[in-house]
């Protein structure tokens, strides 16, 4: 697992592509969760667009109806546009160990993967990360070490990327 790199944490300098020409990577982001169409991109170059996030149970990988629901409206996207490729990105919240939370959240992300796999995308298109607890988008606890639900709430996810 730490030989794998970290796609939420990329240079925006230029990169190699399959074909070790130069390109510049863009990152977007939208403030509310929703897809974003960016203009046309020049050949060689790629776009990570954030796409959704999915949520999950404490201690658990398990999609739930609404996880499916947004997977669901990603493979009729990845569908319409099948050179685009996806990464899924898991994270856990403090709950539990390091290593038991590293371990869940690549749990989290071959989750999605299979989810999407299942449905017929090609698992080439689709690369699976764990972060453990290490990138946590809202605190777990309140300053006097009371937990945090909803701050808990939101780092139990996979966030979803799309590579365009």
């Amino acid at each position: 697992l730490s030989q794998l790199e970290d796609p939420t944490n990329i240079e925006l300098s230029s990169i190699s592509n399959d074909n070790s020409d130069e390109t510049e990577l863009a990152l977007e982001k939208t403030s509310n969760d929703e897809e974003v169409i960016d203009e046309e991109v020049e050949e060689g170059e790629k776009h990570i667009v954030f796409y959704k996030s999915v949520y999950y149970k404490s201690s658990s990988s398990d999609l739930n109806k609404s996880a499916k629901s947004v997977l669901d409206e990603l493979i009729i996207t990845l569908n319409e546009n099948p050179s685009w490729k996806i990464n899924s990105v898991g994270h856990t919240d403090l709950t539990g160990t390091a290593k038991s939370n590293q371990i869940l959240s690549v749990l989290r992300a071959e989750s999605v993967k299979t989810y999407l796999y299942n449905r017929g995308i090609d698992f080439h298109r689709i690369k699976a990360y764990g972060m453990g607890e290490n990138q946590p988008v809202a605190e777990d606890n309140y300053d006097d070490g009371i937990d945090d639900t909803i701050g808990k709430d939101a780092n139990r996810r996979v966030e979803i990327q799309l590579i365009k």
